[in-house]
């Protein structure tokens, strides 16, 4: 957390360093902690960016925006998502109707209801086709047709069928997946290294 932590008085949230000194003023609605720099606030319903010193870097003029990675993060803005770099440009147009964070140089984005996979450009490399769709991870994406989910690549080639009820990102190697109400987990060859016996699993 860059050595601060967030803290909230008085209904409003700022920060406090190790020795609980205020180093950002508490006037803001919400506050996330500094990722690459800069921190997401929000007030009066609009969501901008600020650095350590609590100067306003990026205005508040988003109705959302998350951490940054690698120098891009999803905003939102007039009801559509898209990417702002550091300067708070939208380097990818505010089109999607929903969108993930930069994974792996890639992002899930949604158009009509029907998922996809864009560069760091804002070009599809897996064109929105899916009813769900992960973040590229380990070189690998869940993704989901008819309530049914499989894994492809970044080139879209499916590694793994459709055959799970649930699935979520490769982790180390290792992804946890459902299969009849039970979850388990299994390797990127689709091999059940733990069984499907638990009602809950997480990493």
């Amino acid at each position: 957390h860059e050595g601060l932590a967030v803290a909230k008085k008085n209904g409003k949230m700022g920060m406090i360093n190790k020795a609980g000194k205020t180093t950002i003023p508490f006037t803001y609605d919400s506050l996330e902690n500094f990722h690459e720099g800069l921190a997401v606030a929000r007030n009066n319903g609009k969501y901008g960016l600020i650095d350590k010193t609590g100067k306003t870097i990026i205005p508040f003029e988003f109705d959302y925006v998350d951490d940054f990675n690698k120098g891009l993060a999803v905003a939102k803005k007039n009801g559509k998502y898209g990417f702002i770099n550091k300067a708070g440009e939208l380097v990818i147009d505010a089109i999607f109707d929903d969108a993930f964070r930069m994974n792996e140089g890639h992002a899930a984005v949604e158009v009509d209801e029907k998922w996809g996979l864009i560069n760091r450009s804002g070009e599809f490399v897996i064109n929105p086709a899916y009813d769900d769709l992960g973040n590229l991870n380990e070189g690998f994406c869940y993704f989901s047709e008819e309530d049914l989910y499989g894994y492809f690549d970044i080139k879209g080639i499916v590694r793994l069928k459709q055959q799970y009820s649930d699935a979520d990102d490769f982790e180390k190697g290792k992804a946890i997946v459902s299969k009849n109400g039970y979850y388990g987990l299994i390797d990127v060859f689709g091999t059940t290294t733990i069984p499907f016996k638990y009602s809950r699993l997480k990493h």
